[in-house]
């Protein structure tokens, strides 16, 4: 009789599965420790080495044999005791990564058992999704569509070791460890099949779309407060946007091009070219650093308050109630270990986190900080906010903050020298000059040059002040001052040199000038700019970005910002919009492509809140209701149709067509039925070609070769010639192949 054991594929061995089981072990390790990259520098490093360590047993299995059991066995109170010491030093979450991270080295680097192979997928996923939770990354569903593709093909793979297991004699480790890569690659790429890979993706697609569906429907609550666990030991902030900043700082943020925040726009709002994000401001200077006053520090305090809907009373002291209802939305997603300055385009009515976090109000500049500069992403929405180059403080010159003697504030990390006026009340602070008498005579003479005698507004003379800095001044990223006097200040001495200087220089000389002056300066740092990202609308301001200029108080009671960069808007001047340079702030590279797939991660997953899901629900409901309504529309025509067809066909005497027409139908039907066809093959013979004629006849070889399995005594010379011409259709060329349509006929009644 005939069969198919011929022409089965070759099965994979044991041995095989075991080799295989291991390589994928190996893959779900990587994928795991992988997600470490996008964590702090610390835990980088930790990423880097294990993923070397794995890669190198994954490739080599025969490695961890070499080492002794009584090694391995010192493994597990090694890494207990690893984790006691690091919990004792380190912050609570990353030690549990370390310690995740040490077990699934552990477990991915020693042969192991069936229980120890499901340890190691638990252990995978837990720091994939720990991982995915602190960072909120692109990168988290990449790395668990992938993990999950993976996860099902090892337990596949678990499955069938566990069968043949049970029929063999089990191998001990080096046995399948010499098995050659190639010979394995070629057996697997054998026992390929198209339809496993079609079920497999199907069940892949099915899994994703089940998560997507559960994600969706899933409940949104308030978890305000709740997941404080999840905090990393704060990342380092980036120097120039701190308490204080010494000349240069700045500068080397913005060597980094990476980006820094997103601030998503809504439509219909007029952005500037070139904006403007406050995020630190300095009131006291000396001997070429800015920090903020021990006046200041004292009036914002130490402690943090618990915020989730933060609306700034400095705002209710200048505004009414009519104008809360003005202005626009902005919503930041700042990155981790930018800084715990939070960045704002000026004044704002409300700031709206995503839950209730611990914040500190700074109602001296109009800011607003975090206790500790965030490692993740650390997103948050502005309302009523402007583009306004002006910051209202009425009564500034009236208000007076003493600064605290003894030990009241910490001890500075500064040397005392540098700040004379470090007890000075603010904003007095804006006006001290800590310089020596010669020095203050050079600025005074600058002074006198720029107003020429005349009795200048706050206005103008900021204007000649940035004219007369960009005529004797160029602007470079790199500083040279001469070393005559070396323990003069270093912003006289650039100012004498008349070298080129960076943001810094031209803000701290501007500063100089204004206070010599008498008007109230103080320094700010923080972003100028930002490319437009066109593909989802927002703003990509970067770290090259990092800039340095001026707040200086006018006759109106407002500070007013002043950017003596050369090559920046004068004070008081038109805003830049966007049609005016819309051509240099568009970014339509492959770059802003690739950041515009991160921006629209955190609109739509990161921020997916209650509204969302309320929004979501709305357009599915919309949707449906607007089929709805086409399909009732198309029910009801056709049924019209056919009514006025009957009565059109009853007046005219066409009642007997009717009847003719059915009757012929039922005969048909009845004929294709006694001959033993179906529609199907009516449909295979016609338009759909020979490739399901082929697939027909495969099906029913199969059913002809498990008849002859079960009944193997039964021998036919029509059954025999019925599989030939099966095999004709199925393998041969179509000029060749007798009556499809009869063939399939005959072998169903066969069966």
């Amino acid at each position: 009789m005939f069969t198919y054991a011929d022409r089965k594929r070759p099965r994979l061995s044991l041995e095989d599965l075991l080799h295989l089981r291991w390589l994928l072990g190996g893959v779900l390790a990587l994928l795991a420790v992988g997600t470490l990259f996008h964590l702090d520098d610390e835990l980088q490093a930790w990423g880097g080495a294990a993923s070397c360590v794995l890669l190198v047993v994954t490739v080599f299995p025969r490695l961890p044999g070499r080492v002794p059991r009584r090694l391995w066995q010192l493994g597990m109170p090694l890494i207990a005791g690893v984790f006691a010491i690091d919990l004792y030093v380190q912050e609570m979450v990353p030690a549990f990564v370390r310690l995740t991270t040490l077990l699934v080295l552990y477990r991915a680097l020693a042969h192991r058992t069936p229980r120890e192979d499901l340890q190691l997928l638990v252990l995978c996923l837990f720091l994939i999704v720990v991982a995915g939770v602190l960072t909120v990354s692109v990168a988290f569903a990449v790395q668990i569509v992938a993990f999950i593709a993976v996860a099902m093909v090892y337990l596949f793979v678990l499955n069938l070791v566990r069968d043949l297991r049970e029929n063999s004699e089990e191998l001990p480790p080096p046995l399948w460890t010499l098995i050659s890569r190639k010979r394995l690659l070629r057996r697997i790429l054998g026992n390929v099949d198209a339809r496993a890979l079609l079920f497999g993706t199907s069940l892949l697609m099915t899994v994703v779309a089940l998560a997507a569906g559960i994600f969706l429907a899933m409940p949104r609550m308030r978890m305000d407060g709740t997941m404080s666990f999840f905090q990393f030991n704060p990342a380092r902030s980036s120097t120039g946007f701190s308490d204080s900043i010494s000349l240069g700082e700045v500068t080397d943020i913005a060597q980094n091009h990476d980006v820094a925040m997103r601030v998503d726009v809504p439509t219909g709002v007029t952005r500037p070219s070139r904006p403007y994000w406050r995020m630190a401001v300095l009131d006291e200077y000396g001997r070429g650093t800015f920090r903020v006053s021990r006046a200041v520090q004292a009036a914002i305090g130490a402690r943090s308050t618990p915020a989730r809907d933060f609306v700034p009373e400095w705002w209710r002291m200048v505004h009414d109630e009519s104008a809360r209802e003005e202005s626009a939305s902005l919503t930041v997603y700042l990155e981790g270990g930018v800084s715990r300055h939070l960045p704002s385009p000026g004044e704002f009515r409300r700031m709206t986190f995503r839950g209730i976090v611990e914040i500190v109000p700074n109602p001296v500049f109009g800011l607003v900080a975090i206790p500790q500069t965030s490692s993740g992403l650390f997103s948050f929405r502005i309302d009523g906010s402007g583009f306004s180059e002006t910051l209202p403080d009425p009564g500034l010159l009236e208000r007076e903050l003493r600064a605290p003697v003894g030990n009241r504030i910490r001890a500075e990390s500064i040397d005392d020298e540098r700040f004379r006026f470090r007890l000075l009340s603010y904003p007095a602070t804006t006006l001290a000059l800590p310089l020596e008498r010669e020095e203050r005579e050079y600025l005074r003479s600058i002074v006198d040059r720029i107003r020429g005698g005349e009795n200048l507004s706050v206005v103008e003379f900021a204007r000649r002040a940035c004219s007369f800095l960009a005529r004797t001044h160029d602007y470079s990223m790199q500083v040279q001052l001469d070393d005559d006097n070396p323990s003069g200040d270093p912003v006289v001495r650039w100012m004498r040199s008349g070298e080129s200087g960076h943001c810094e220089f031209f803000a701290a000389a501007f500063t100089l000038l204004a206070r010599t002056a008498g008007h109230p300066t103080r320094a700010v740092t923080g972003f100028k700019g930002g490319a437009w990202n066109s593909y989802e609308h927002y703003y990509m301001v970067r770290h090259s970005d990092a800039h340095a200029w001026c707040e200086i108080y006018d006759e109106t009671g407002a500070w007013l910002r002043v950017d003596p960069t050369p090559g920046s808007a004068l004070p008081g001047a038109a805003p830049e919009l966007e049609d005016a340079v819309v051509a240099l702030t568009e970014d339509r590279s492959l770059g802003a492509y690739l950041d515009s797939l991160r921006m629209l991660w955190y609109r739509r997953i990161v921020d997916f809140d209650r509204g969302s899901q309320q929004s979501v629900f709305g357009s599915v409901r919309a949707w449906f209701a607007g089929w709805g309504a086409y399909f009732d529309e198309a029910t009801r025509r056709a049924v019209a149709a056919l009514e006025s067809w009957r009565i059109e066909a009853s007046a005219s005497g066409g009642a007997l067509r009717i009847v003719f027409v059915a009757a012929s139908a039922v005969v048909f039907v009845v004929w294709i039925r006694r001959r033993g066809l179906r529609a199907a093959d009516l449909w295979r013979s016609g338009v759909n070609g020979t490739n399901a004629a082929r697939r027909e006849a495969g099906r029913l070889m199969l059913q002809l070769a498990a008849r002859g399995e079960r009944e193997p005594r039964i021998e036919s010379t029509e059954l025999h010639e019925t599989f030939a011409q099966l095999r004709l259709v199925r393998y041969g060329h179509p000029s060749r192949w007798p009556d499809a349509v009869e063939l399939f006929r005959r072998t169903r009644r066969m069966l």
